[in-house]
């Protein structure tokens, strides 16, 4: 008995079958091993970029950036405080001028109180004085006027201090800091 043809003519095309398979295989190998060496090249590439992001943080020194912000924010602050003292010496009566109750204009007393109260750095500024107390102001024009507001969720309470007609003062405290 031997073998039949048709079992080795089988046996033939299950052998190249394989062999097919087998050079797919590393065909396919080859490509992956290949695009992995890219993707690694990649990678270096991005290291490379974020070693030297991480070595130019590195140099800067965050404390001098947070005192330079910080003087910064103290000339704003300067610049608005002059500007307000500008816009209020170029709105001041002169000097031979008495200032009379009568030419105290309560809401726009009021309008300027709450502006310069932002202006502080206070936010839901409320002036508590009704505008009878305020249009009720001494014949000088002088007088104190209550005023809340907020800073940094904290609320605030304090005066206004009217001289001549214009703001003179702003006091305001925080309710701990009424008590020892």
């Amino acid at each position: 008995m031997g073998l039949s043809p048709w079992l080795l003519i089988v046996g033939i095309g299950l052998l190249g079958g394989c062999l097919a398979c087998l050079w797919q295989m590393l065909q396919r190998m080859g490509e992956l091993l290949a695009e992995s060496r890219r993707q690694g090249d990649e990678l270096a590439q991005l290291r490379e970029r974020v070693a030297g992001w991480v070595g130019d943080r590195e140099s800067l020194d965050l404390r001098r950036i947070e005192h330079v912000l910080v003087d910064v924010r103290d000339g704003q602050q300067r610049v608005e405080d002059v500007l307000l003292r500008t816009v209020e010496l170029a709105t001041r009566p002169q000097r031979d001028e008495v200032p009379t109750t009568a030419g105290i204009d309560a809401d726009a007393l009021v309008e300027r109180i709450t502006n310069r109260v932002l202006a502080l750095g206070y936010d839901r500024v409320q002036v508590v004085s009704g505008r009878d107390e305020i249009a009720a102001l001494p014949a000088d024009g002088r007088g104190e006027i209550l005023v809340e507001a907020r800073r940094a969720g904290v609320a605030h309470k304090g005066r206004v201090l009217i001289k001549g007609g214009r703001i003179a003062d702003i006091d305001m405290q925080p309710p701990y800091a009424m008590f020892p």
